[in-house]
């Protein structure tokens, strides 16, 4: 997902993730583009993601959403997998 392995992803590398993970999935199009709903998706989780609000996502901060998520999870709750992360 790090496409310029600057050790970090911002807003836009999720952005083009979504739409390839989609359109791998058959679920968008080909092209640059989503839904204004998935848009608004996309940009909630990167903000959930980006912890210390800097415009990035670090490897720490995908892990601890990640194992957040997992926790979660196992308790039954996935349906809430990214709060508070």
């Amino acid at each position: 997902m790090d496409k310029d392995a600057s050790g970090f992803v911002d807003k836009e590398e999720l952005r083009k993730h979504v739409i390839a993970h989609m359109q791998a999935q058959g679920l968008a199009p080909r092209g640059e583009s989503l839904s204004p709903r998935t848009e608004a998706m996309t940009s909630a989780l990167f903000d959930t993601l980006d912890v210390d609000k800097d415009g990035r996502v670090t490897v720490e901060e995908w892990v601890k959403a990640h194992a957040g998520a997992a926790k979660q999870q196992a308790e039954g709750r996935g349906d809430q997998a990214f709060e508070g992360a």
